[in-house]
């Protein structure tokens, strides 16, 4: 059965205080919070102030009603005949909205049921499939040149208090030619993230907070903005290496700016700090595929493993080798020194085993005292050779935590495939081998099937 699609997540009780103070901060423009329907959830103070309507009287109204085009005229639908009803205005409008295509001088209806012309913006949220998630409706009063620059000014000075309090790391870089990727201006947060401090940072380029692994896409990606105006597309994870050496990750996304004064855009750029969530993710990615107790693979990985391998062999044809391997004479060190001897042994033989084998060779716990050793490219002639120097390095001395020394023994089972081969079928052989040499037989090499 296949999952349903996750459902989108409602929004916190941080998310909506934040969403407050931002439209608080807007005052002086009519700002429409829009869901995945276009429908107005939230509206800031400047809606009252400019439309008259109060707060919260436009909640779940259709943001296409409240719009009206000034000089288009919605004419019939495509396919219909010039006797039909012409499609109702706020569906064209709606259509309109949906493709981004509202921006420019518009009207929009007040509370008193009169119109009021307005510059108008909107952005829009999409997924992946291009489906809308959410946006917002911007709408600010035609102005006269005297207020449009108080107006200007004021704006500059929003964006500056947001920039210089918001809790994510923001920079803005210079696109320019002789000074590509050089940070302009920084935040606390930045700091914070970089460990340097803005005057610092002032005098480096971006590229120089950035790991050395990403360098090469960061200047390629300076030079599509730079030439074509190009975006970075919104969430990409960028490695970074903060002033005391430890590498940080960050969520990145951008946005072309002009700052007043400059002649060429700029680069906007916000970092969430993802470092510490993206650790506890991959701990418990590594949990569900490791033992607890060794750190090697568990039989999920295991059978993982043995099916890439098996996968890689039935193309290479160089030989694909099983080695199973079981502990002789370990009950005796539960029975007589406890169970944190024993556990102690497993992971000392765990490391021994993975001191022995290949970069390339996965050593997993099955379980108990059980153990596996996935040999890729190992032909049968070499297995002899193997099966002794594990043989060897498991049945050295163990110093148990109270200093007693016990000595132990393994049975290892080896089975060898060359071509493609089942995974079943090169398990039971190998385990078989090692059920062999476990009850007095001579173990060892064996092959799937014989």
């Amino acid at each position: 059965m296949l999952d349903s699609p996750p459902a989108a997540a409602s929004p916190t009780s941080s998310d909506a205080a934040l969403i407050g103070c931002l439209l608080r901060s807007t005052a002086a423009l009519a700002v429409l919070v829009l869901d995945a329907d276009l429908r107005i959830t939230a509206t800031g103070p400047g809606v009252a102030a400019l439309l008259g309507w109060p707060e919260g009287s436009l909640a779940g109204r259709w943001a296409a009603d409240l719009l009206v085009p000034l000089t288009v005229v919605p004419g019939p639908r495509a396919g219909d005949d010039d006797d039909d009803e012409a499609e109702p205005l706020a569906e064209v409008v709606g259509r309109a909205l949906h493709d981004d295509a509202v921006r420019g001088r518009w009207q929009l209806r007040t509370a008193d049921g009169g119109l009021r012309t307005a510059v108008v913006t909107t952005s829009l949220d999409r997924d992946d499939d291009g489906r809308v998630r959410g946006g917002a409706l911007v709408a600010a009063e035609v102005q006269s040149g005297d207020q449009a620059k108080e107006q200007l000014a004021d704006s500059e000075e929003q964006f500056r208090l947001v920039f210089d309090k918001s809790p994510t790391a923001m920079a803005v870089v210079s696109l320019a030619a002789g000074t590509r990727g050089r940070i302009r201006r920084a935040n606390a947060a930045m700091e914070a993230f970089t460990g340097r401090r803005r005057r610092e940072l002032f005098s480096m380029a971006m590229v120089d907070v950035l790991h050395p692994d990403e360098h090469e896409a960061h200047r390629g990606y300076l030079r599509s903005a730079a030439e074509a105006g190009l975006t970075e597309p919104d969430g990409v994870l960028r490695r970074f290496v903060h002033r005391d050496g430890t590498v940080r990750l960050g969520r990145k996304s951008t946005a072309l700016v002009t700052p007043r004064g400059a002649r060429e855009p700029h680069l906007l750029v916000q970092l969430q700090d993802v470092t510490e969530q993206h650790a506890a993710q991959e701990a418990l990615a590594h949990a569900a595929l490791h033992d607890p107790l060794t750190g090697l693979a568990n039989r999920a990985l295991f059978s993982d493993r043995l099916e890439h391998a098996i996968a890689a062999e039935a193309r290479a044809r160089r030989g694909l080798t099983l080695l199973y391997a079981d502990l002789d004479r370990f009950k005796p060190v539960n029975d007589e020194h406890g169970h944190e001897a024993g556990d102690a042994v497993l992971v000392e033989v765990a490391e021994r085993l993975r001191r022995g084998v290949r970069e390339e060779d996965t050593v997993a716990r099955l379980g108990g005292d059980e153990f596996a050793v996935i040999c890729p490219g190992l032909a049968e002639e070499h297995v002899a050779t193997v099966v002794r120097r594990m043989t060897a390095s498991v049945e050295g001395p163990f110093t148990l935590p109270s200093g007693a020394v016990v000595e132990l023994g393994t049975s290892i089972g080896a089975a060898t495939a060359v071509g493609r081969v089942p995974a079943e079928a090169l398990v039971r052989a190998a385990d078989a081998e090692m059920y062999r040499a476990k009850h007095g037989g001579r173990g060892g090499p064996g092959r799937p099937g014989r």
